[in-house]
């Protein structure tokens, strides 16, 4: 869905001081780019791949999916309409 999204939206305000569509892309491809798990055909960052696949596996857990953090320790497993 975030690929539908950095494809589709269109927030062009005429005369606004700043550039919101260029925001919200920039915001959405951040988000894009620290996705864990296996990443869907739609995924806009060509240099991401599928990562973590086996997060969880030795206890019988699936972990895998979710969002990186700045730092890279702690991943986030949210579920969103995203």
């Amino acid at each position: 869905m975030t690929g539908y999204l950095l494809k589709h939206h269109d927030l062009r305000f005429p005369g606004a001081k700043y550039d919101y569509d260029d925001a919200l892309h920039k915001a959405l491809l951040f988000f894009e780019a620290q996705r864990s798990g296996k990443l869907p055909s739609d995924n806009m960052i060509p240099w991401r791949g599928d990562s973590e696949l086996n997060d969880g596996k030795d206890v019988g857990k699936d972990l895998t999916g979710g969002w990186h953090d700045g730092t890279s320790t702690i991943r986030s497993r949210h579920h969103t309409m995203l």
